[in-house]
């Protein structure tokens, strides 16, 4: 708007006109960005983060509309008019979103699941996988990867939009992740070049065949994965089988930029079993450990009574790995030898006996010691 036309209309006017040109064109652009996000770090923090803040945007000021109506609260016919607008736009976005992408195409569906996350262990499903289970892998990933075959969700999904859900996947390195997820795609990718430049020298060839993909500009690389595909299918680092049966679509698919729905759906099951057994592993580990500190440290009759409460209760739910009495025995004979091999060798906890040896044999050569 022009001087003219705000002095004419007023500037309540000229504030409409500007915040229906901020949703009609939902700008991608810095130059429409925060003012702290225009220039200096902030413009590496915000990058590419403009559109899904302004998605973000877009679903709250739905959300609000639909509350005032719910509310009754009192507007001016335009004013309910354009709340209408708001509230349909917003059925339309989740029906649309889950048809197309499935579970991650519903606005605020990672949101939530992050909260009944919280209250699940590691050695469990979380909630995208019971999701997955309950409404089976067509829904879950939606009509484009069911007709199409490729995998999208990441890209046009309406949830998770400024901070992506690792979900089943451990980072390395939670700090990583962090910066990773809060300090926007330049620092990412300055991250993740580390991580792949320090893989190079790999002693498995696969781990350092993958850190060359990963260096390489996203054309080329989905050209190498392509080709990988089609010479001995898709396999962990290892050289294990995750899909064996890759079909001629496949590797094309890749190259065009798109991984095939039938390799992210195995790749996210994999995932869940890797975390979940790592998670029974390390709750059956720590409840042993704290049962030998207790005993050790003599704490209270209650202290230990809970503390074997819990392992009754991990038995029950993981018959699998269950924790015996011989169990704790062993552990607890292991544990205080180890204590016995560390007062022996400055604290190192050493069980292969020729290490012990080698070690008495280096101490040795010292003299003349402080």
């Amino acid at each position: 708007m022009t001087p003219a036309d705000i002095e004419t209309f007023g500037p309540d006017a000229a504030n409409k006109a500007v915040a229906f040109m901020e949703y009609a064109n939902s700008s991608a652009l810095l130059a429409t960005a925060p003012r702290w996000a225009q220039t200096g770090i902030g413009s590496l923090l915000y990058q590419f983060k403009r559109f899904p803040a302004q998605i973000l945007y877009i679903q709250m000021s739905a959300l609000n509309a639909m509350k005032r109506q719910l509310a009754g609260t009192e507007r001016t016919e335009e004013q309910i008019e354009d709340d209408r607008v708001a509230r349909n736009a917003f059925i339309y976005m989740n029906a649309t979103g889950a048809a197309l992408v499935g579970a991650k195409g519903v606005p605020f569906y990672g949101l939530a699941a992050w909260v009944m996350d919280q209250f699940m262990g590691e050695d469990e499903d979380d909630t995208n996988t019971r999701v997955a289970k309950t409404i089976g892998d067509k829904y879950y990933y939606g009509l484009i990867a069911r007709g199409l075959g490729v995998d999208v969700t990441d890209r046009i999904s309406l949830t998770n939009l400024m901070i992506r859900d690792k979900g089943n996947y451990r980072p390395e390195n939670q700090l990583q992740y962090a910066a990773e997820s809060f300090g926007g795609p330049t620092i990412g990718i300055m991250l993740r070049l580390g991580t792949n430049l320090t893989k190079l020298g790999d002693d498995n060839p696969r781990v350092a065949e993958r850190a060359i993909e990963g260096l390489l500009p996203t054309a080329f690389s989905n050209a190498v994965k392509s080709n990988r595909y089609m010479e001995e299918g898709y396999k962990t680092s290892r050289g294990d089988d995750i899909v064996s049966d890759v079909r001629t679509s496949d590797p094309l698919k890749q190259l065009m930029g798109f991984t095939p729905a039938r390799f992210r759906a195995e790749q996210d099951k994999l995932a869940r079993d890797r975390r979940v057994l790592a998670g029974v592993t390390a709750a059956r580990s720590g409840l042993t450990e704290r049962l030998f500190y207790a005993l050790r440290d003599e704490e209270s009759d209650s202290t230990i009574a809970g503390i074997e409460r819990e392992i009754e209760e991990f038995n029950e739910k993981h018959p699998e790995a269950v924790i015996k009495a011989s169990t704790i025995r062993s552990s607890i004979r292991t544990r205080r030898q180890g204590s016995v091999t560390a007062e022996e060798n400055r604290g190192n906890v050493i069980s292969n006996r020729r290490y012990i040896n080698a070690l008495d044999e280096s101490n040795a050569q010292y003299f003349d010691e402080l």
